[in-house]
């Protein structure tokens, strides 16, 4: 692993506060520096003039690129068209005096158009016309809009390519004989237009800016104005049209409306350049709209000049007999040798070939992606308002006010500028308890680790100098789409819910949800891939070995994935060292009929804060009411971090549910690294008395040193730390020998990750513990937490006298029996299960003769529901196709032997990486010994045809597994393969398997749900029969009376989810329970549920077991299954370890609420309220 370098960004933001020299936004991709995704925000608007002045320019000569002069002959060359071909015919059809005054009209409505689009583009920071129409008028609109802009760019290049084809045939005509073979290719449309297309427009299509293509583009707009010259000299020799001399003009007013809207059409056309204004812009070196203004209005008027020219002088000579085109009007002359025509025939065709190079650019260039993702990355680094923008020196982009600039895009990586850092520093060093900064926890329970207490500022400054090759962030994009974005079950439906064609019958609302995970992976791996192209292979593998901040990736993409809303559904970066906590918490109740908020304090952690920051955390006391965090109301401040722009956007669907858990429920606020971003600033708190208090944020990092001695506090650990996977190493160890993929592809760089010198041995179980944190960190890790829980107000236990079950527990509240379930995992066996012994709950009822019942499943997570959902794999047939084609192949001994050795490879590699760290290493697989008597067995057949048929039956019955071991019926079930497994659902109507097997998958439904998609068949559990028939009927006590209970009931603070969530529905939508929550707002209910149910992967869990099945499916079908054959090329194509530490899990199935009908989407969308909103609040009860 290359080392990491350290930006000082305090020197950076303090010379950046006296120079501050950017001028535009731009939305130029970035992986330098990680990025959020958020709304962009409006900035008060920087003093640019003093910037320019300050800042250096290339811009010196007239024609320069980036001059005011090149701007201008760029929109004069964006106007001029074939409307200067066409309108002196619209002029005469439409009527000469309406045409004139027309083009008056227009070309002033062009300047006013031009400025408004660059100073939206000011505003906004929007650089393309394609971003600016959805962030302005909504993303309904910019969709509708993508297909004008592709018609017009379709329709202007071919309009252009038939222009320039037409007037070279016409003087081709004249001088080359047509019955000859070049004649025929010179005078041939389709012929000529081939040869014009590919050996002239193509090439120059190429170049990268606009401002490449100015000498050209002088030469196209001196061809346009030539036939202004060709009309004046044509009105000279030829005199005026007869219709003018004679009296019988007629046309001076449109002939009628169709002539009219004809005419119209035309002219307004003759001014449509507004596609092409951002480009041009941007490349200016010195941009303004004050500026653009004047580069418009001269633009404007040298194209008003030319057209009244042409239009004038031509209607003028030709009168009514003007042809559509005036270019046949002047191939009549052409015979005659008339050069001057001639010449301006030849210089349209030049014109016209540099008019379609720009449409050619317009067509690329306009759908750049949105900036709002660089604009936070920005921020975050400056720590200060910032964006990112097109450095007017230079087409790079950087992020504004930084000095020197900070580029925000990965193909600027090589010019980031690096300020070293003094001999000998180190951030994380620096939190040794030997300098003073911070206090040691002794963890005596713990073999691995201590906690280190800290500020917030020293603590952040170690996580931000962590570092990430930029290789080992490329292989964590290819993993999350591959393993989970193109897995995640509910990714089109994300995309766009709002947008869903559905219906329920209960009339329930959606949540708002719109996010296209796949496009923002593909767009992050299109940065790094447009970064690495143009590059050599030295080149390339200099920019993958260098390293960025590693939060700032890790933490961008942990926003995104967040942003879907789903507990399931997560990235967890390799960052859960680092840890905040806030010394205060936030009670509330009501008074006066109103909510309030008010400080509830935490006796240890204040004594640990008074540690770190030497004072009190508050002088204020437990109850004192809180009005105001940071400038706003503390309700309004609430909502705002939980919303979607929030630091603690996702795990559960709405923001009530999110606001009641971050304030109201859980022990503590707080931010673990691996499911929020570190706090950037202190709290400042307003009380009722009317003070301000600023009260900081407690950090916590983790220290190894009893695991690899007194280096562990150091840069050089954590990033060894975070960047170390032994099942990356060995996966990447047999990708690269058994696929030969090392020589010449980025896997040469794959190698064995670095431990920074400590002992590879310990590393790997480190980074093993941390990948085998699976769900969010547990609160009560540390004593100050345990300390925090204890103290949480509610019921105790000291006032109820609770009963325990087996995953439950119950107690007599006045005339109500209450059962609490903190999760749906109440036990290991299948009667622990279903909770057997909740008979005994009603015996307890009838003892106190009570029959209303209540659950309590406030903060119930979940638990188990048995799922899966797969595609068809096309198995036998590949490997038929594979032995008619290759009949001599498969039964040559040589051949067989040759896949055999593959095959044992592959085995002793699935042996190895589901293998125990430290477990003995070289050891032949005992599958292998079967294996190769099997091979043995085929190879002793007499004749290549009876080999080829045993091996032919040895794959087409899987036999390279053995079906009975583990391994075996994980990866090839009885039909399909893993994950692609249909034996748990059956048909709902008759309990059934369905028919043929796998039909539920191969006979899909496409619904619109968000982004139209494929949906299979729904789907009952299989084994829910069975256990509702026999199980149940064997563990519910004979007794037990299901109509007992005259009122049942549930209550949730929002924070139900998964299979709670599936409990409570069921009960809600038979209407056989009322259900109750309480928390967040007053008077506002909450969903009962937090996010819906559903089957789950661990990332690592599946991870291994799908990289083996991908490899035995190519190996047992040649590589040539379709699948395999369209990513034959790609570097990675399968889910494999992340090269780090760094977690995912996702939802694998969706659940559904049969109540709400078969056109409902799953449950996990919709909002479904309480019966009754309680306003109170609890940590628990």
């Amino acid at each position: 692993m290359a080392a990491s370098s350290t930006i000082d960004f305090e020197s950076i933001n303090e010379k950046a506060a006296n120079s501050d020299f950017v001028v535009s936004r731009t939305c130029t991709p970035s992986s330098v520096i990680g990025v959020h995704e958020v709304e962009v925000y409006e900035f008060e608007k920087p003093a640019v003039d003093e910037a320019r002045d300050s800042a250096p320019r290339k811009s010196r000569g007239l024609l320069s690129p980036g001059s005011a002069v090149t701007a201008t002959i760029a929109v004069i060359k964006a106007t001029l068209g074939a409307a200067a071909l066409s309108s002196t015919y619209a002029m005469v059809s439409g009527g000469f005096i309406f045409g004139i005054s027309l083009l008056v009209v227009m070309c002033v409505l062009m300047v006013f158009s031009l400025e408004m689009i660059v100073t939206s583009m000011e505003i906004t920071g929007k650089t393309s016309y394609a971003e600016l129409v959805p962030h302005l008028f909504g993303n309904a609109i910019g969709y509708w809009f993508q297909a004008p802009v592709l018609v017009f760019c379709i329709g202007a290049g071919s309009s252009y390519l038939i222009t320039v084809t037409d007037i070279l045939i016409s003087l081709f005509d004249a001088v080359v004989e047509s019955d000859t073979w070049y004649g025929t290719l010179l005078t041939r449309r389709i012929y000529l237009s081939l040869l014009v297309l590919v050996l002239i427009l193509y090439p120059i299509c190429l170049v990268k800016k606009m401002s490449s293509l100015r000498y050209l583009t002088l030469v196209s707009i001196f061809g346009i104005f030539y036939l202004g010259f060709v009309g004046i000299f044509l009105l000279a020799s030829e005199g005026v049209s007869s219709d003018f001399t004679d009296g019988t003009v007629t046309f001076y007013a449109p002939t009628g409306w169709v002539s009219c809207l004809g005419a119209a059409n035309t002219f307004i056309f003759a001014f449509c350049n507004q596609c092409n204004i951002p480009d041009i812009y941007m490349e200016m070196s010195d941009r303004s709209p004050k500026k653009f203004r004047l580069v418009a209005a001269w633009a404007s008027s040298a194209c008003l000049f030319i057209y009244l020219l042409i239009c004038i002088c031509f209607m003028l000579v030709f009168g009514s007999e003007v042809e559509s085109s005036i270019i046949l009007n002047m191939s009549k002359f052409i015979p005659e040798g008339n050069a001057v025509v001639i010449i301006g025939l030849m210089l349209s065709a030049v014109a016209y070939i540099g008019l379609l190079v720009l449409v050619q650019e317009v067509a690329v260039k306009a759908q750049p992606p949105s900036s709002k993702k660089w604009d936070q990355a920005c921020r975050d680094v400056m720590k200060r308002d910032s964006y990112c923008m097109f450095y007017k020196d230079d087409s790079g982009a950087v992020c504004h006010g930084s000095d020197p600039p900070i580029p925000c895009g990965p193909a600027n990586t090589a010019n980031l500028p690096i300020i070293p850092p003094p001999p000998g520093f180190d951030e994380c060093r620096r939190l040794h308890p030997s300098e003073g900064r911070t206090i040691l926890q002794v963890l005596d329970d713990n073999d691995e680790n201590n906690f280190l207490w800290g500020k917030t500022d020293d603590i952040t400054k170690c996580l931000n100098s962590l570092s990430i090759t930029n290789f080992n962030a490329l292989f964590t994009l290819h993993n999350l789409k591959y393993g989970l974005a193109e897995t995640y079950s509910f990714v089109d439906i994300a995309n766009g819910l709002n947008n869903s064609v559905e219906s329920n019958t209960c009339g329930f609302k959606k949540y708002s949800l719109d996010v296209d995970i796949n496009g923002f992976i593909d767009g992050k791996i299109k940065e790094y891939s447009d970064a690495l192209d143009p590059m050599t292979p030295e080149e390339q593998k200099s920019f993958l070995m260098k390293s960025i901040p590693a939060a700032h990736f890790h933490l961008a993409l942990q926003r995104e994935v967040n942003r879907l809303n789903d507990a399931h559904t997560l990235y967890l970066p390799p960052l859960g060292s680092f840890y905040y906590v806030l010394p205060i918490r936030f009670n509330s109740g009501m008074m006066d009929g109103a909510q309030i908020v008010t400080l509830d304090m935490l006796p240890d952690l204040e004594n640990r804060y008074s540690e770190v920051y030497g004072r009190k955390a508050t002088i204020h006391k437990n109850g004192d009411i809180i009005v105001a965090v940071d400038g706003k109301p503390v309700l309004e401040w609430m909502q705002e971090m939980v919303s979607d722009d929030g630091p603690y956007v996702g795990i559960y669907q709405g923001s009530l549910q999110r606001l009641n858990s971050v304030f109201f429920v859980t022990a503590v606020l707080q931010r673990s690294v691996r499911f929020n971003p570190p706090p950037e600033e202190p709290l400042n708190i307003t009380f009722a008395d009317g003070s301000t208090e600023t009260i900081n944020w407690l950090a916590r990092v983790s220290d190894y040193t009893k695991s690899v001695g007194d280096d562990a506090v150091s840069t050089l650990f954590f990033d060894a730390l975070i960047n170390t996977n032994p099942l990356f190493d060995r996966t990447v160890k047999f990708e690269t020998e058994f696929y030969s993929k090392k020589d010449g592809s980025l896997w040469s760089l794959a190698d064995e990750s670095s431990t920074n010198g400590f002992d590879r041995e310990v590393m790997n179980r480190l980074a093993t513990s941390q990948l085998g944190v699976h769900t969010r960190e547990e609160l009560t890790a540390s004593t100050y937490t345990r300390l925090a829980l204890e103290a949480s107000p509610g019921v105790s236990e000291t006032t109820v006298n609770w009963t325990q079950g087996v995953g439950f527990q119950y107690a007599l509240l006045d005339d109500t029996v209450v059962v609490f379930v903190p999760n749906f995992v109440p036990g290991r066996t299948e009667e622990e299960e279903l909770y057997k012994g909740f008979s005994k709950v009603q015996d307890f009822a009838r003892e106190n003769n009570v029959t209303r019942l209540l659950f309590d499943v406030s903060s119930n997570g979940g638990g188990s529901v048995l799922s899966t959902w797969a595609l068809h794999v096309n198995f036998n047939d590949t490997i038929d196709q594979f032995f008619e084609e290759n009949p001599n192949l498969v039964g040559d001994p040589g051949f067989i032997h040759e896949r055999f050795q593959q095959l044992y490879l592959l085995v002793n590699y699935a042996e190895r990486l589901l293998s125990t760290p430290g477990d003995p290493a070289g050891v032949e697989a005992p599958e292998v010994a079967r294996l190769k008597e099997i091979e043995k067995m085929i190879l002793s057949e007499s004749t290549a045809s009876d080999r080829a048929k045993s091996f032919h039956v040895f794959l087409k019955g899987r036999s390279f597994l053995d079906k009975n071991s583990t391994l075996g019926r994980q990866l090839l079930p009885q039909h399909g393969w893993y994950l692609f497994d249909g034996s748990e659902l059956v048909q709902p109507t008759t309990w059934q398997p369905f028919d043929p097997p796998l039909s539920q998958f191969t006979d899909y439904k496409v619904r619109e749900w968000g982004k139209p998609s494929n949906y299979s068949a729904r789907g009952v559990w299989e084994f829910c029969n069975s256990l509702l028939s026999e199980t149940m009927s064997e563990i519910v006590e004979p007794n037990y009376d299901k109509n007992y209970w005259t009122d049942v009931a549930f209550v949730t603070d929002g924070n139900c989810g998964s299979a709670c969530s599936d409990f409570t529905q069921v009960l809600q939508l038979t209407g056989k329970a009322t259900a109750f929550n309480f928390g967040a707002l007053a008077d506002q209910p909450m969903d009962v549920a937090s996010f819906g149910g559903g089957f789950v992967y661990e990332y690592d869990d599946i991870t291994s077991l799908l990289n083996i099945a991908s490899h035995l499916g190519y190996w047992a079908t040649f590589g040539q299954a379709e699948w395999s054959k369209e990513r034959k090329n790609s570097w990675l194509n399968k889910p494999i370890p992340f090269p780090s530490s760094a977690r995912a899990r996702y939802t694998w199935s969706l659940d559904f609420a049969p109540r709400l009908g078969q056109d409902a989407l799953p449950r996990q969308f919709y909002i479904i309220p309480p019966h009754k909103h309680l306003n109170m609040w609890a940590r628990n009860l």
